[in-house]
């Protein structure tokens, strides 16, 4: 079972960047990523495709249980309990629940945001980077977030 934890961060007039990190059980990290996708400044949106991407990576690596951390309420709440929603968010829900459907095992979770600092880091990451990255190794950046949780 692979937990994949993920955010967004977008500031207006810069951007907006998405990071996620993978775990196994024991909690250690397995892969992260971290970009600048071409998005609308909409935070939603932007924490919606950082799951849809993490999920998209999770796939292509041939997982079949997954875990998706989020600490985005609305966002947990619309995967949960998908309803018609014809928004660019919607649209984006509508994919992650298709993608959903493909692993054995999948659910959702929420977390407060406290939980969230290694996927943030990697989204502060994006920032600087030109290219996306995806690694099985955690940037030294982000050690400090990632020690964090250990000790949490």
């Amino acid at each position: 079972m692979i937990k994949i934890n993920f955010d967004a961060a977008v500031r207006t007039g810069v951007g907006v960047t998405i990071g996620g990190v993978a775990r196994d059980w024991k909690g250690l990290a397995c892969w992260c990523y971290a970009e600048k996708p071409n998005l609308e400044d909409d935070v939603n949106v932007a924490e919606a495709y950082a799951a849809y991407r993490g999920l998209q990576l999770a796939k292509e690596m041939g997982l079949t249980q997954v875990i998706l951390e989020t600490d985005s309420q609305r966002l947990y709440y619309a995967v949960a309990n998908p309803k018609t929603n014809f928004s660019v968010f919607g649209e984006l829900v509508d994919e992650i629940i298709a993608l959903c459907k493909g692993f054995v095992i999948f659910r959702i979770s929420w977390i407060r945001r406290i939980g969230n600092s290694v996927a943030h880091s990697l989204a502060s990451f994006a920032y600087i980077i030109e290219d996306p990255f995806f690694s099985t190794t955690v940037p030294n950046c982000c050690f400090s977030a990632l020690e964090a949780d250990f000790v949490a």
